[in-house]
Formats: structure tokens, sequence, C-alpha cells
């Protein structure tokens, strides 16, 4: 589960940022399995996995966990063992330094489920986006921001009747392409799905899809709302030959 959310729906800026996501939710692993099972000593366990990485991290050909991606190729050498063991071990770094409770703050998501939470929610309803958990493909949200006031008195009904049913999140801004759609260009806001091919190895093609939000101003790219798709492929000013797979 820590992986389907952190490293699949959540998309970065760019190839550069890949380690962040993959280490995040490696480190999520590692936790929501501490919190379950304290006993089974999981991150002593993960001491051991991150040794590998450091024997790597060792050799003159070591490389930071993050640096600039400017071709296809950059972006497969992100998924290693740097990027999950060692970038998992930096976050683990962090959130020991900080503390746990400073470290969750950077990941705020409110249950109505729970009073202060709830009333939080209720008075910044503009401010947030809002999840009904029972839902999936775009339906049962509330984007504050791009509400009106009358949408907003109708969810927050929905929230005092039901409140196990609903979360909220801080509004997040997507990146956005200029895309052509009924004969006018305007900025989409865009979620970009890349693809990994696994056989002996894995390799990241020069491209993927891209899940777009064709309502104007809209974040919701899922197509049960609206939304469309494109391919979208990485461009190198130099011509570089792609093997067939």
């Amino acid at each position: 589960l820590a992986h389907m959310w952190f490293g699949d729906l959540v998309t970065m800026k760019w190839w550069n940022g890949i380690w962040l996501n993959e280490a995040f939710a490696t480190f999520m692993e590692m936790h929501a399995t501490d919190a379950f099972r304290p006993q089974w000593d999981r991150w002593t366990t993960f001491g051991l996995s991150r040794s590998a990485a450091f024997d790597t991290d060792s050799l003159s050909s070591t490389r930071p966990i993050e640096y600039p991606v400017v071709s296809p190729a950059d972006a497969e050498g992100m998924f290693d063992i740097l990027t999950y063991e060692k970038g998992a071990a930096v976050v683990r770094m962090l959130e020991q330094y900080l503390g746990e409770d400073a470290f969750i703050e950077n990941v705020p998501t409110y249950l109505c489920s729970k009073p202060d939470d709830q009333a939080y929610v209720l008075a910044h309803l503009g401010e947030l986006v809002v999840k009904a958990v029972s839902e999936a493909g775009g339906y049962g949200m509330l984007i504050g921001p791009h509400a009106d006031q009358a949408e907003i008195v109708e969810f927050a009904e929905k929230i005092r009747a039901n409140p196990r049913n609903f979360i909220a999140q801080p509004t997040l801004e997507l990146s956005t392409v200029p895309s052509l759609s009924q004969g006018e260009l305007y900025p989409c806001h865009v979620d970009l799905r890349p693809y990994v091919l696994r056989g002996k190895g894995a390799w990241v093609t020069p491209g993927g899809l891209t899940r777009v939000a064709l309502k104007r101003g809209s974040l919701v790219v899922n197509s049960s709302q609206g939304g469309g798709c494109k391919d979208t492929w990485i461009v190198e000013d130099a011509p570089q030959e792609v093997g067939s797979c």
C-alpha cells in the first residue's frame, strides 16, 4: 500500500525527483510494518539491505541520490539500489533528526472522523481537497479552490452526516502542458505515468502516458471526470538509438 500510494499515485515535477518518490515509498513500507508489528524489528532488518547500498556507494562510480535528468538513460539510472535503499536511509535520518511529529506534519491528512480534524476541514473547505474514501475515479471529491459557495455548503453537510467517509488534504499544484482541445490551445494540468519494462533488469521507456485534465483549470485527470490522455516523450538535443523491446 505504501508503494501504491507514494510510488504510483504521486507524480514528481521531473525525473530528478523520482528518487524521493521511490525512497519515501520504501521508507513508508518500513514505517507501516514497524507500526503494525514492532516485534518484527523491521528497521533492524532494513539496516542489512542498506548495507548493500553502502557497498555500492563506496565505489568510485557511485552517484548522488539526486542528479540532473536530461535523457532516458539518466531516468533509467534512478531505479537502482541507491534510490531505494540509500534514499530511504536518508529519509529515515531526516525523520530521526526532526522527530516523528515534525516529520509527519509534512504529509498532512485530516480525518473527518476526528472532531478536531473535522472542525478544521469545515472551517477551511475552500482551501482543501476533500475525498470520499468509499469512492474512486475522481468521484465524491471537492476541490475547494475551484468550488463555488453552494458546492462547499453541500459538501459540508455530507461531512457532518457521515464524517468517517471523508478525508482532506491541502491542494497541490500539478504541472501543466499546452493542450489543444476543441480548437483551442490552453494549459492543462497533467499527471505523468512513466512505463518501466522489467525482465532481467529494468528499463524506463523514453516517455509515458500523460493523463490530462481537459476541463479548464481542473486538477482532476480521471477519464470518468472529463480527463483525457496523450503520449508524452522525452526529447534530447542529440538523437539516441533505442532498441526494440
